[in-house]
């Protein structure tokens, strides 16, 4: 395989490390939003649950942070990376119509999207708790 620098390779688990640190912010930052938005997210009628109750909108916020919480330190990183894929999916599709309750655009949220899937593909990197001994 050739490598334009192949004296930097060793450096892979750090960007797994920095994919997964980004990928857990985002998901720390949708969970705050959801939190603050709360009230609003009450007041708008989903297509098969109709009106969220404001306290599931506080459980989904707090389960979005414990999420990016998890991914940030590394623990059980494939299962937060699962969990937060499907957070990035629910953000694609609820974005064009919910715009204004949803925190990141559409881009961003395919992008987090494959960030995540990676992180399910690569494991966690430097830094984390669940390394393979």
């Amino acid at each position: 395989m050739f490598s334009l620098f192949p004296e930097i390779l060793f450096l892979e688990p750090a960007g797994i490390a920095l994919l997964r640190l980004t990928a857990g912010i985002f998901l720390i930052y949708i969970g705050y939003s959801v939190w603050l938005d709360r009230r609003a997210i009450a007041g708008e009628r989903f297509p098969i649950i109709g009106h969220m109750p404001e306290w599931l909108s506080a459980i989904a916020a707090a389960a979005q942070v414990a999420i990016g919480t998890l991914l940030v330190v590394g623990a059980w990183t494939q299962l937060m990376a699962i969990l937060g894929a499907i957070v990035a999916l629910k953000c694609f599709f609820l974005g064009k119509k919910y715009g204004g309750i949803v925190p990141i655009a559409r881009s961003a949220s395919i992008l987090l999207f494959v960030i995540l899937l990676a992180l399910v593909v690569m494991g966690a990197g430097a830094f984390a708790f669940d390394l393979p001994l």
